[in-house]
C-alpha cells in the first residue's frame, strides 16, 4: 500500500515522509517514484508501504485547464484507498523557510512567492489556494502539521 504525504513547499513533507518510512520499514521517495526527490530513502528496506511525499494539487479526469502553468496534480481519480496525509505549518514559517532554503534576496520575494506560488513550479497557485484545493476536494485526509510533528514527533508518527 503507498502511503502520500502532501503538503506545500516548505511544511515539513519530506521530514514527515522519512520519520514514517522508518518507522514503517519501507522505502520512501516522491509521490511519482520516477521523480527525483530528496525524500528518497530505504530502498532495500522490507516494509510492504511506499511513502511518497510532493506538493501536488487534487485533480480529477474530468478536469479542466490547470489551475496554475507548471503545477504538479495528483489524479485523485486513481488514489482507490491509499492514505494521504496532509501537512500544515504557519505560513509566516514557511516564508522564513523559504527565504532561507533559496537563499533569496529580500523577506518580500519570500513573501511573494508563498503568497503567489512563484515557485520553479507553481503548486496550483499560492498557499491558501494550494489548501483549498485538497479541502475543497472531497478527499479524505488525515491531518497533521509541522508543530505537532515539533511537539510530538514519536506521538504524531505513532497515530499516523
Amino acid at each position: 500500500m503507498n502511503v502520500h504525504v502532501v503538503g506545500y513547499p516548505k511544511v515539513g513533507t519530506t521530514w514527515l515522509t522519512r520519520l514514517l518510512a522508518a518507522a514503517l520499514d519501507s522505502p520512501c521517495g516522491g509521490i511519482y517514484k520516477a521523480a527525483r526527490s530528496i525524500a528518497i530513502e530505504g530502498e532495500d528496506r522490507k516494509g510492504e508501504h511506499y511513502v511518497g511525499s510532493g506538493h501536488a494539487i487534487p485533480a480529477s479526469n474530468g478536469s479542466q485547464a490547470p489551475l496554475a502553468p507548471n503545477h504538479l496534480e495528483m489524479n485523485i481519480d486513481k488514489l482507490g484507498d491509499f492514505p494521504i496525509i496532509l501537512m500544515f505549518r504557519d505560513p509566516r514559517d514557511v516564508v522564513v523557510s523559504a527565504r532561507h532554503h533559496w537563499r533569496m534576496d529580500s523577506i518580500d520575494m519570500a513573501i511573494d512567492c508563498v503568497i503567489n506560488g512563484v515557485w520553479a513550479t507553481t503548486h496550483g497557485g499560492g498557499f491558501a489556494s494550494f489548501y483549498h484545493s485538497w479541502l475543497d476536494s472531497g478527499v479524505s485526509t488525515v491531518k497533521t502539521s509541522y508543530a505537532e510533528l515539533r511537539s510530538d514527533t514519536r506521538g504524531v508518527v505513532s497515530s499516523l
